[in-house]
């Protein structure tokens, strides 16, 4: 009751002022700049009776009013609006509007960039704000928020000192303005980043701070969670007696709403602390809980008990339970995520189709982006198209000098001469052709194998006496072991018939291979005997 008549008193007093022109606007604008500090659904009441109203007014109380939306937002927990909204906001306070609001448009635009995840753009609209920020009275509690928003991103960046220093502005500006709430955090936060640098006597010094100032406030609820993480240090720390102490205080102001932080905690000292009755009551508790995130953790704990003590029974069936749970938080935070996207979508479809927010630069970019795209796919394509006619003109070109290059040397070695006629002589009376010989003429060989090392010495003896065979082979096309077989037997003399008894292939196959080569040596297709010619001129 008295909460609610201060609350009137306090409302008559701002609409007073409100009917003497304050700041010149409209004095529903200014009743709902200090509704959205006091009461955040009142507020939302608020805003939209009077949205129709604003519609009509002149272009400084709407951009006030757009403002005071980001703000109502913020302070209701409602859907922010886009980046693009606020900076449009800063532009016009910038260059048009009442700069003694422009800190508070920083302040909210940066409010904006954090829910998008851009930290760099909400921080350097944070600098800008407390720049322009004086110490006077009215602006004290601004400046301390903007120093707490940049604690938090300070903290999330994981700079952690930095952090401090602002939490730290923080709590001078909340206490010079005797903001008891905003002390409380201050002190938490300062507390929370003195234990990431692992300094937690320190941490716990501004931690017990803010749990004693929350105590003077009968901030039952604030005092449990301080209490709690109180615990939580002097456990890390080793301290167990003391972590007990604490816990059992918070117990005094549990909060039945965080049941699990304390139980979770409390589990934790009393297994360090050999209190295994203790530890399992609190998993046990747990494990009835509501929350998945509690369960998991008291089957957690049953089942690393049970499977210490070897009772594999009971730890198969806590262990199955805590995947059940783990299995469940991680459909929650799925399903969580596709929610907000679908609220996204549908807050986007309600609150920006009747609004005209057209921005002529983002379109000039867009246009620009899409001729500067199609003229790099243009001159992208050219080029590839440049690249793949002259990779087919260079490729016919070495075709045609490799097929003339080839007849060339079919021609000139069709000119017998004795030291042709020489090397092929002693290549036929060779010892490995001998042998070959010998192999196809064997009655009791029926199969023809050839070995490995008979094959390695007809390719020496043929590299002997023409040293560049193979190579000059392997620049008109790859070779495989049959094809180098093939080429050798050719070279020897060897019929097609007797060259596909010899590599245990058909003379199908044979004919086809001798084909293939001829048709990528003379870049056409050509018979089995061009391929022939080749062998022999080399």
């Amino acid at each position: 009751m008295k909460r609610a008549t201060k609350l009137l008193l306090l409302l008559a007093t701002v609409l007073m002022c409100a009917q003497c022109g304050h700041n010149g606007y409209h004095p529903q604008l200014v009743l709902l700049d200090s509704l959205a500090d006091l009461n955040a659904d009142s507020a939302v009441n608020l805003m939209r009776q009077i949205e129709p109203l604003v519609a009509e007014a002149d272009e400084r109380d709407r951009r006030y009013f757009e403002l005071l939306s980001i703000k109502v937002a913020d302070k209701a927990d409602l859907l922010m609006p886009t980046d693009t909204v606020a900076w449009q906001l800063v532009d016009w306070y910038e260059q048009h509007g009442d700069h003694r609001l422009l800190p508070m448009a920083y302040y909210y635009a940066a409010r904006v960039c954090r829910t998008r995840n851009d930290s760099p753009q909400a921080l350097d609209y944070l600098l800008k704000a407390r720049d322009l920020l004086s110490d006077d009275d009215s602006q004290l509690h601004l400046k301390a928020v903007v120093n707490s928003q940049m604690g938090y991103i300070f903290s999330q960046q994981k700079l952690y000192r930095d952090a401090i220093n602002s939490f730290r502005d923080a709590l001078n500006n909340d206490i010079t303005a005797n903001d008891s709430i905003g002390l409380i955090f201050d002190l938490m936060e300062i507390g929370f980043n003195f234990e990431n640098v692992n300094r937690r006597d320190s941490s716990i010094i501004y931690l017990r701070k803010a749990a004693d100032l929350a105590l003077l406030q009968k901030n039952e609820k604030m005092v449990f969670m301080l209490k709690v993480q109180i615990a939580n240090l002097y456990y890390l720390l080793g301290d167990y007696h003391q972590a007990r102490v604490i816990i059992r205080e918070a117990i005094n102001y549990n909060d039945i709403k965080n049941q699990s932080a304390i139980y979770s905690v409390g589990a934790n000292i009393y297994k360090a602390s050999n209190m295994t009755d203790s530890a399992m009551f609190c998993y046990h508790i747990l494990t009835n809980l509501t929350s998945v995130y509690a369960k998991r953790a008291g089957y957690r704990g049953l089942s690393d008990y049970y499977s210490k003590h070897e009772n594999l029974g009971n730890a198969h069936f806590y262990f199955s339970q805590y995947r059940l749970y783990s299995d469940s938080i991680d459909k929650i935070t799925a399903s969580n995520a596709i929610a907000q996207m679908h609220s996204l979508y549908n807050y986007q479809l309600r609150e920006r189709e009747n609004k005209e927010l057209r921005n002529e630069m983002d379109r000039h970019k867009r246009i620009l982006y899409a001729i500067c795209s199609s003229a790099l796919f243009i001159i992208l394509l050219g080029i590839i198209v440049f690249l793949y006619i002259r990779h087919k003109d260079l490729t016919v070109k070495i075709k045609l000098e490799r097929r003339k290059r080839i007849e060339t040397a079919i021609e000139l070695a069709s000119i017998n001469s004795d030291e042709r006629n020489n090397k092929a002589e002693r290549l036929l009376n060779s010892p490995i052709v001998n042998t070959l010989r010998k192999i196809l003429n064997d009655p009791s060989n029926i199969n023809k194998v050839v070995t490995n090392e008979e094959w390695e010495e007809l390719e020496e003896c043929v590299a002997r006496l023409y040293p560049t065979f193979k190579d000059s082979i392997i620049e008109v096309c790859k070779l495989t072991s049959f094809k180098l077989h093939l080429c050798l037997l050719l070279k020897a003399h060897f019929s097609a018939s007797e060259i596909a008894l010899l590599t245990q292939h058909s003379n199908e196959a044979v004919s086809s291979a001798r084909r293939r080569m001829a048709k990528t040596a003379f870049g056409e297709d050509r018979a089995p005997a061009d391929w022939d010619n080749f062998v022999e001129s080399l």
